[in-house]
């Protein structure tokens, strides 16, 4: 995802973006979240993120 974004900044052509077992945190998976959501707050509102897991502790998330 991070390639793509320095490839495509707006990510044409991308309706989704999808992050399954979000609670197995990685650098890049926090990474690349944190630069799909400036895209879809900065120049693409209709962009769709999905993040998913079985046991995420969202209160750590959204610090």
């Amino acid at each position: 995802l991070t390639r793509m974004l320095q490839d495509d900044p707006l990510l044409e052509g991308v309706a989704g973006i999808i992050f399954d077992e979000f609670h197995e945190r990685s650098l890049e998976a926090d990474l690349g979240l944190a630069l799909a959501l400036d895209v879809q707050n900065e120049v693409r509102e209709d962009l769709k993120l999905l993040v998913m897991s079985a046991t995420l502790d969202v209160e750590a998330l959204l610090d």
